[in-house]
């Protein structure tokens, strides 16, 4: 649905939700920061800085942060690829991983942390399964939740895709914590 103007986007939390004309409709981390018009044009009564009060560097230094980000994302999708996965694949068992010291991620778990829907969960579940990287084993407790493991072949690829990602993390770090430096340092 295109925005037009007149419709606004209140945001609640870092899981965030937009209203527009009393529908609730889920609208992801990181697009708006406030409550604004959709079209971009007038903020809504004080809640953001008035146009044009923040200096240019504000401006850039936000950009050069949002872009660095997308160049990391960027490599991310190319190094997953490679390996023959998605990048949802490599987001789902990167936190079903990182979730092995602390209770097993079940399926609602996985959607929770990947912001999907339950029944996409399952999909992507059922083809990280097939691939041979995750596996199901039900609770002897409660037979209903199903929890999720990585097969050895799931821990080699996964292993190989960190260590990946931690040298390029560790190459364009500095420009993350340059732009973070910038931003806090100035109101």
């Amino acid at each position: 649905m295109p925005y037009s103007p007149g419709l606004f986007i209140r945001i609640l939390s870092r899981n965030t939700i937009y209203f527009v004309r009393g529908k609730a409709r889920f609208f992801r981390f990181g697009e708006c920061d406030a409550l604004l018009d959709c079209a971009g044009r007038t903020p809504y009564k004080g809640t953001v800085s008035k146009a044009n009060s923040l200096p240019l560097e504000a401006y850039r230094t936000l950009a050069d942060f949002r872009y660095a980000i997308r160049q990391y994302l960027r490599f991310s999708e190319e190094a997953a690829k490679k390996e023959g996965l998605t990048p949802r694949q490599y987001q789902a068992i990167l936190a079903i991983k990182a979730a092995e010291d602390q209770e097993p991620l079940g399926v609602g778990d996985l959607a929770r942390v990947l912001f999907l829907h339950p029944h996409s969960a399952v999909g992507l579940i059922d083809r990280l399964e097939t691939a041979g990287l995750v596996s199901r084993k039900s609770m002897a407790s409660d037979r209903r939740r199903v929890l999720l493991e990585l097969t050895q072949r799931g821990a080699s690829v996964l292993e190989k895709l960190v260590i990946t990602h931690r040298r390029e993390l560790r190459r364009v770090s500095p420009i993350f914590l340059g732009v973070i430096e910038e931003i806090s340092s100035r109101p």
